[in-house]
């Protein structure tokens, strides 16, 4: 009788423990580089150079590429400058993925 008894809670300790070994992968596997790529994000949001506004355009110096306003890299690159947009390209600037600012 108590050897019955053991193999019928084997399986449910085996199940439980199975869940626990689970629900710690799923945290190792989605819960840290989501907040990791978050942390990122933010630090990269938080870098934008002061100056530009309307009218203007950040230079990439480094790769001879302009940004408008709404890019995502509009003072964002790690060297550059703000100029007007018919500035920039006089210097031989030209707009990020062929693409001049709107206005």
């Amino acid at each position: 009788m108590k050897l019955l008894a053991q193999i019928a809670v084997f399986p449910m300790v085996l199940m439980a423990s199975t869940c626990i070994q689970a629900k710690r992968v799923i945290k190792a596997e989605v819960v840290h580089p989501d907040s990791k790529s978050q942390h990122k994000a933010s630090k990269t949001q938080s870098k934008l150079a002061l100056g530009g506004g309307p009218g203007m355009v950040w230079v990439s110096t480094g790769s001879k590429i302009y940004h408008c306003q709404h890019d995502r890299w509009y003072g964002r690159t790690r060297h550059g400058r703000y100029l007007r947009e018919d500035d920039a390209r006089a210097k031989g600037y030209h707009a990020a993925h062929g693409k001049a600012c709107a206005g």
